[in-house]
């Protein structure tokens, strides 16, 4: 099976597979235990596939899938119970712990995306003591930033309110949330577009973490302000409806279609047809979930008081479906619809055209 079919099917099995995983949970468990126990194991399973995955090029692709697997569940388990036990203080899945969680994995995306892991793969030559470093940087920054820019205020008086569990940060925590999400969907479209066209610079090390930051600061800053403060939106609908829908649709585009279409076309043209063609997934599988959510409960409602509509639809995508996308995707290298040479064939291809996600950080890591 070939690309762009491959990817098609792919996209159509991990949906019914995640869609079928929720369908047969019970809606707060869902919405509870099972979306934070997942998250919990995305910073890890990004530094399965892209620093530690390297070590395991030559392991039969079941057994390395499989592993992979493994010790993205164990450090779910790990980090995940740290987070329960010292930062939600084992109330369970409140809305603290939950955004402390999303924190985390946009904490991973900026140290491996937006900073190429710097400063680490200078000073540190051991893979696997590189993952491990990254991995705890990342939630020593995510436990940083939430605590000094996340305030629950809002929550007083609530009966989900608990007072020991306040940040008193800067911001009220949902349209800090939206604008950390929102510069997540800038990384993702600043990989679509190869980091252009600050990648004209040829900057490296702490100049390019550096330029980077400001530029996905500054991006993001765009949409957000004009949405959220300028044409009133809500923040938690904004996010969901645009910057969470987005992400989902690249990742679709990278990793299952594995930026294999539009290969005809100059590389800039291919990028900016990408980003587009992102775009327009981010709207159909945004219309296709919310159906499914909606012939599953009925009276799901949107907005406030409790955003039902709008949680679901943010966990169905990345809290569950994400990280199928990246198992079956990198970990299993698309087995068994993609057999050891058709990989390596692959691997071969994607130095005369675009790569995709995978490739891309495991280039930067591994220089």
């Amino acid at each position: 099976m070939k690309q762009p079919i491959l990817g098609l099917v792919s996209t159509a099995i991990i949906a019914a597979l995640a869609l079928g995983i929720i369908a047969l949970s019970e809606p707060s468990f869902f919405m509870g235990w099972l979306s934070f126990a997942v998250m919990a194991c995305i910073p890890t399973q990004i530094i399965a596939a892209f620093v530690w995955g390297p070590l395991l090029e030559n392991t039969p692709t079941v057994r390395k899938g499989g592993i992979q697997t493994a010790i993205s569940l164990l450090g779910g388990l790990i980090f995940g119970s740290a987070l329960h036990f010292l930062a939600g203080q084992s109330f369970g899945p409140t809305p603290q712990l939950m955004m402390l969680t999303i924190v985390t994995v946009i904490a991973t995306f900026w140290i491996m995306v937006a900073w190429n892991a710097w400063p680490f793969p200078a000073i540190i030559q051991s893979p696997i003591a590189l993952g491990i470093v990254i991995l705890c940087s990342a939630y020593v920054l995510a436990y940083g930033v939430f605590v000094s820019l996340f305030n629950f205020h809002f929550l007083a008086g609530a009966d989900i309110y608990i007072s020991s569990l306040e940040t008193d940060g800067l911001f009220s925590a949902w349209p800090v949330l939206a604008y950390l999400v929102t510069t997540v969907a800038i990384i993702m479209l600043c990989l679509l577009l190869d980091f252009y066209p600050i990648n004209q610079l040829s900057l490296e090390g702490s100049k390019a973490a550096f330029v980077n930051s400001l530029w996905i600061l500054a991006l993001a800053a765009i949409p957000f302000y004009g949405f959220v403060y300028l044409a009133g939106f809500d923040p938690v609908k904004y996010m969901v409806r645009g910057p969470v829908s987005f992400i989902f649709g690249a990742f679709i585009v990278l990793n299952l279609l594995e930026n294999s279409l539009f290969g005809n076309q100059r590389a800039i043209i291919k990028a900016l047809l990408s980003a587009l063609l992102a775009l327009a997934l981010a709207f159909a599988m945004q219309l296709i979930y919310q159906a499914f959510a909606q012939w599953l409960n009925p009276d799901i409602n949107s907005g406030l008081p409790d955003y039902q509509l709008e949680l679901w639809l943010a966990n169905a995508m990345l809290a569950i479906t994400f990280p199928l996308i990246v198992m079956f995707s990198d970990f299993f290298g698309f087995w068994p619809f993609r057999n050891l040479r058709d990989q390596q064939t692959r691997n071969e291809q994607t130095t005369n055209g675009s790569p995709s996600v995978n490739d891309t950080l495991k280039t930067e890591i591994q220089n």
